[in-house]
């Protein structure tokens, strides 16, 4: 069974990537703060479900853009 789904390249660096080339291009990069504190909203919510009735995450980001393949 193949584990690496047709990766076998390293892209250990690509966030890192993004956003150096985001700074150059003045745009925003992935790795956010918006996007930080909603993934943080996330995992405290699903912590918390068994306990609660329901969830409502407080956050909101924008999703961004797709990575393009093979440009990092």
């Amino acid at each position: 069974m193949d584990l690496l789904d047709g990766y076998s390249i390293n892209n250990r660096g690509a966030g890192l990537s993004d956003m150096v080339t985001a700074i150059q291009e003045k745009r925003p990069h992935r790795a956010s703060g918006e996007m930080a504190y909603h993934v943080l909203d996330a995992m405290e919510a699903f912590h918390d479900a068994p306990a609660a009735k329901g969830i409502v995450l407080e956050s909101r980001c924008d999703q961004p853009a797709a990575v393009v393949a093979n440009t990092m």
